[in-house]
C-alpha cells in the first residue's frame, strides 16, 4: 500500500512540475530559516551561562542623556561605581572591574603588541575560567603578576610550562618585569569576556590616579566595565526599571 502512495505522489509531482518546485523550494527555505533562527537564538541565550555564578552576575550599563533628551547606553563605566555601589546598595555581594588596554610585550628577543585586561583580585571567584597551570587563589598575590590564556602562553613560551617565567611590559616608556603566575583555558566562543592577558587592578591603581565614575575621556579602544554579583530582587529595588529589563519576579 505504501508503495502505491509513493507512486501516486511522484506522479502528481511530475504532472505539476512548476507547482511542485515552488512548494518544495518554499518549504526548504522556510525550514532553513527556522533552523538558522533557532541556532542563533540558542547561541545568544548561551552567552556567559558557563559561569557557576551566572544567575547572579550582572553587567553595569551607563546611560548618558544629552541636552536634547537623547539617551545613549554604554557598557563602559569607571573605577568608582563598583566599590561605591557595594557599600551603599543592599544585594550587591561583590564587584569586578575590567579595564582593557594595550601593551608592548617583550618575550626574549621578540616584541609583540598585546591587548590586556586589568582585573580585580576576585576575578576568578566571580567568573569561572578554569586554570590549567597555577592557582586562582594566588594568581594576583603580587602586583607584578600576569595570567595568560593557553594560546598566549604557547605564543610566548612554546611548549614550555609558562608559570614562573617572565614577561616584560612597556609601561610609561619603561619595560617592567612581570611573572607568569597562571594559565587559564581559552575562553569559549560564547563568552563576552575573552581572556588573553590578565593583570592585577592594583598595578593599574599604582600608576594611574583614576577616581572617575565614567571614563569616556579615555583614548579610543580603552574602556572599563564593571560586573556586580548579587541578589536580583534586592538589586531591582535599587535600580528602577531593573526588574522589568531582566524579567525578575520578586514575589
Amino acid at each position: 500500500m505504501l508503495k502505491n502512495y509513493f507512486r501516486t505522489a511522484l506522479k502528481n509531482l511530475w504532472r505539476n512540475k512548476a507547482y511542485s518546485l515552488i512548494n518544495i523550494a518554499g518549504l526548504s527555505v522556510g525550514l532553513a530559516c527556522c533552523i538558522l533562527i533557532f541556532l542563533y537564538a540558542k547561541d545568544e541565550l548561551s552567552y556567559d551561562r558557563f559561569h557557576a555564578n551566572s544567575h547572579s552576575i550582572y553587567h553595569l550599563v551607563s546611560s548618558f542623556v544629552s541636552p536634547d533628551g537623547k539617551t545613549d547606553k554604554f557598557s563602559s563605566t569607571g573605577m568608582m561605581p563598583g566599590p561605591s555601589f557595594k557599600k551603599q546598595i543592599p544585594g550587591i555581594e561583590d564587584f569586578v572591574r575590567i579595564h582593557n588596554t594595550h601593551y608592548t610585550v617583550k618575550s626574549g628577543n621578540e616584541v609583540f603588541d598585546q591587548e590586556a585586561f586589568f582585573v580585580d583580585d576576585n576575578f576568578f571567584s566571580v567568573f569561572s575560567f578554569p586554570f590549567v597551570q597555577g592557582d586562582s587563589h594566588n594568581a594576583f598575590k603580587d602586583i607584578h603578576s600576569v595570567v595568560l590564556s593557553e594560546d598566549l602562553a604557547r605564543k610566548y613560551f612554546g611548549k614550555v610550562a609558562a608559570v614562573g617565567h617572565m614577561l616584560e611590559l612597556k609601561v610609561n616608556d619603561t619595560f617592567r618585569t612581570f611573572m607568569v603566575t597562571g594559565i587559564v583555558r581559552n575562553s569559549p566562543q560564547n563568552s563576552s569576556i575573552k581572556v588573553k592577558m590578565l593583570l592585577p587592578m592594583k598595578f593599574y591603581q599604582s600608576i594611574e590616579d583614576d577616581t572617575h565614575w565614567l571614563n569616556f575621556f579615555l583614548a579610543k579602544g580603552r574602556r572599563q566595565a564593571v560586573w556586580v554579583q548579587g541578589q536580583g530582587c534586592l538589586l531591582a529595588s535599587a535600580f528602577p526599571g531593573y526588574a522589568y529589563q531582566y524579567r525578575i519576579s520578586c514575589r
